[in-house]
């Protein structure tokens, strides 16, 4: 994005992508829970019905449907310790607190990881310097991310600039197989190669 907005074409590149969301990642160890005799399965249901939430189904009141989700109380997912609250059955059927093979780990990561087709991905919106054109802009954005990036990293345009690449395209092509099927026709015409390229090429210089 910074090196975006240094670019002369590009004028107030922004992005609301923010990588620096506190949060939990939850190291599982598998092969403790294993030897307890405990699926993993259960352990992720476990964990994400209790510190977030899990769909049950549907239930129909007065002609309308209202969705069911399973979610723990606040109280009772504040804090990390809250792991020992929280029980899975081990293979004897025995309660085990998750706190016996789950650790939760501070850090830090996206608020909300958005999807670009199959891909994880960042938005960025930004609009044409004064003076350049949006077609110069998209150019200009395309070759600061591959700078920037390199070619493991992709990129995709939507709205109004998705259009105008796509039309861009789309015109030259349509150019380029108009002036062919004017050769052919011209050159069935006058039954001649040579001449249909004269007649072509003399075409933008006459008013």
């Amino acid at each position: 994005m910074q090196q975006a907005n240094q670019h002369p074409a590009l004028n107030r590149v922004f992005s609301t992508f923010n990588v620096n969301v506190p949060s939990y990642r939850a190291n599982i160890d598998q092969q403790k829970a294993l030897s307890y005799g405990v699926e993993l399965g259960n352990i992720n249901s476990a964990l994400s019905n209790t510190f977030g939430n899990g769909f049950v189904n549907y239930f129909s009141y007065q002609n309308r449907n209202f969705q069911v989700y399973l979610q723990n109380e606040d109280e009772f997912r504040k804090t990390p310790e809250d792991l020992s609250s929280v029980f899975v059955r081990a293979g004897n059927g025995e309660r085990i607190p998750l706190s016996e093979f789950v650790e939760l780990e501070r850090q830090t990561g996206a608020s909300v990881v958005s999807r670009f087709g199959v891909y994880a991905g960042a938005q960025f919106q930004g609009n044409p310097a004064e003076g350049y054109s949006s077609a110069q802009a998209i150019e200009a954005m395309e070759e600061v991310v591959q700078e920037t990036l390199g070619s493991n990293w992709g990129m995709g345009w939507t709205g109004t600039a998705y259009q105008e690449a796509n039309m861009g395209s789309a015109a030259t092509l349509a150019i380029v197989f108009g002036l062919l099927m004017v050769f052919l026709i011209l050159a069935a015409q006058y039954e001649s190669w040579s001449l249909p390229l004269a007649v072509l090429t003399a075409t933008p210089l006459r008013s």
